[in-house]
């Protein structure tokens, strides 16, 4: 499994692609353990944390950056980056979308019933086990003009 997640990751990641990893990276035994996976990976990672992510992957170096949370603004729209889903966020009712992981789609008709059109599951369980690029998700969720 793991050498086909990285051949994935390696066939639609370029070196010097930005990558915002939501979390659960490895379950690692030590923090050597995770560096062998990050240096296989092409792109700069960025680790937006999640549950699993115990203390071998919190003390590996190689990670860009190690938060719990992130904010963006890509095409003038904020992108919220987060490992669980959010049933708030700012600007969620000004187009703002938030990006999750966590739930392995596996809460997608409660989304499609309560109407969180901007809240999207980016784990590689729904994305045919590859990482998703921003085009990708832009093309199966527009987005709107951001309101003022």
């Amino acid at each position: 499994m793991d050498e086909k997640l990285i051949e994935n990751w390696n066939q639609f990641v370029k070196p010097g692609d930005t990558v915002y990893h939501l979390g659960d990276f490895a379950f690692a035994k030590t923090s050597e353990d995770v560096e062998k996976y990050l240096c296989r990976l092409n792109g700069t990672i960025y680790l937006i944390t999640g549950n699993h992510d115990k203390e071998p992957t919190l003390s590996a170096k190689g990670f860009y950056l190690k938060n719990i949370y992130k904010e963006i603004i890509v095409q003038n729209t904020k992108i919220i980056l987060f490992h669980y889903p959010l049933i708030e966020w700012q600007r969620k009712f000004h187009n703002a979308l938030c990006f999750h992981g966590h739930c392995h789609g596996n809460i997608e008709a409660w989304k499609k019933e309560h109407n969180f059109c901007n809240l999207i599951d980016v784990g590689v369980d729904c994305w045919n086990y590859r990482p998703v690029s921003l085009r990708q998700i832009l093309t199966k969720f527009p987005i709107k003009e951001m309101k003022k």
